[in-house]
């Protein structure tokens, strides 16, 4: 719940903090914000007034809003419905919403408890934070296949909406976006999808459950699996693309994870506080890492086959680095070695691990009786046995090697 809260408020004091100065003009009851004065002009929807507080009920009964709007000599176009445009305005009681806009921003229809009925046009990509959060008259809403991401809370406690059509093209759903719904409570316990996107968990997880998520799922939302304790195994399958904020957060069953190749990124707070997770796989097209996305997880190791580094953002993990290995590509050493995200982690490659060994280093001096032991034979990086001399075996191997690079007691050892 902390880890929810903290995000909320962030997202809602970002609303109020953007929209502090909104109103530039009005046309035919219909208040703007100016987005963009010169060419070409945009506008979007917003509140009367300077601030979400200075007036009430502005809006009330059927509102169309137009594709653009002509002011002082200059038409605009209206491009989005702005942060908290419509917000608390229990008078409104339709919306239609033009081809022109593409957004709608967030709280835009907070509380309207009066909306019955809202039209989104195919050109809008994007539902943003608790943009319908709380129309409880709101009965059922298509989504089209022009938008791709819904945000955290959009449709939470809108207690009537029994109908939800979610296209595929949806792959990011953020936390709670349908919580406290008639269509959420109608939903079996269990993995719930909305659309193609694994949404959440519902009801209490039996401990050691296992979970395979459906073939072509697109997406893992924000929070789906928060606090799912009783969860020790998830297979992800390879039509996922991203793994939202929190999916996994407090998992404390998770002991290892594979993150497929058609994952690109790992959000904030991912896998926090998955305080049994030691060991992670993350696929080739991994670019980013997001913010305390394994803070908390005592990994020791870490299978990246990334070619090249992905960002990490700050906290990404909250371990001794240099007690954690990390396997990448063999043509990839260097780059993460130098790279500021991944330069202290124990760095070995992915052959390495194929041949089972680590890096030991030796001087050709060294007399220690334990660190010359060669017990299994010595070979060069070919392949090729060098110490077909039994000599070699018990004795000071580095002294009667050149220097260079040797597989000894399975461990790849370098003489100097």
């Amino acid at each position: 719940m902390k880890y929810f809260l903290r995000i909320l408020l962030a997202a809602v004091l970002g609303m109020v903090a953007s929209v502090a100065s909104a109103e530039d003009f009005a046309v035919d009851g219909i208040y703007y914000e100016i987005t963009s004065s010169t060419t070409p002009y945009t506008v979007a929807v917003t509140y009367r007034g300077t601030y979400i507080t200075s007036y009430s009920n502005e809006y009330t009964g059927s509102v169309t809003i137009p594709e653009s709007v002509t002011y002082s000599g200059k038409t605009y176009r209206v491009t989005s419905i702005g942060n908290s445009a419509f917000r608390d305005c229990t008078g409104l009681t339709s919306v239609t919403i033009p081809e022109s806009v593409t957004e709608i921003g967030g709280c835009a229809f907070w509380e309207c408890s009066g909306l019955t009925s809202v039209t989104i046009p195919e050109s809008v990509t994007e539902i943003d934070v608790c943009a319908f959060s709380g129309c409880t008259s709101l009965t059922s809403v298509t989504i089209p296949e022009s938008v791709t991401s819904i945000g955290m809370s959009a449709f939470y406690k809108c207690t009537g909406l029994t109908s939800i059509e979610i296209p595929n093209s949806v792959t990011s759903i953020g936390s709670r976006a349908f919580d406290g719904t008639a269509w959420y409570d109608n939903q079996s316990d269990g993995v719930v999808y909305a659309g193609k996107v694994a949404y959440t968990y519902k009801g209490t997880m039996p401990d050691n459950t296992e979970i395979v998520l459906e073939e072509g799922t697109l997406g893992i939302g924000g929070s789906a699996f928060r606090g799912c304790t009783g969860l020790t195994s998830v297979t992800i399958p390879q039509s996922v693309t991203q793994i939202w904020d929190g999916a996994f957060f407090g998992c404390t069953g998770l002991t290892s994870v594979t993150i497929p190749n058609s994952v690109t990124s790992i959000d904030d707070s991912a896998f926090e506080g998955c305080s049994g997770l030691t060991s992670v796989t993350i696929g080739n097209s991994v670019t980013s890492i997001g913010y305390e996305a394994f803070r908390g997880c005592p990994l020791t190791s870490i299978h990246c086959y990334a070619e090249y580094p992905p960002t990490c953002s700050k906290l990404a993990f909250s371990i001794e680095k240099p007690n954690c290995k990390l396997y990448v590509r063999p043509g990839s050493v260097d780059m993460y070695s130098v790279h500021q995200d991944w330069y202290e982690f124990n760095i070995l490659s992915l052959d390495d691990e194929a041949l089972g060994i680590e890096d030991v280093n030796v001087n050709s001096n060294e007399t220690d009786s334990e660190t010359l032991r060669c017990e299994k034979g010595i070979y060069d990086l070919s392949g090729r046995k060098v110490n077909d001399d039994e000599t070699l075996r018990y004795d000071n191997y580095p002294s009667k090697l050149k220097k260079g690079i040797y597989i000894v007691n399975g461990r790849k050892t370098v003489v100097r």
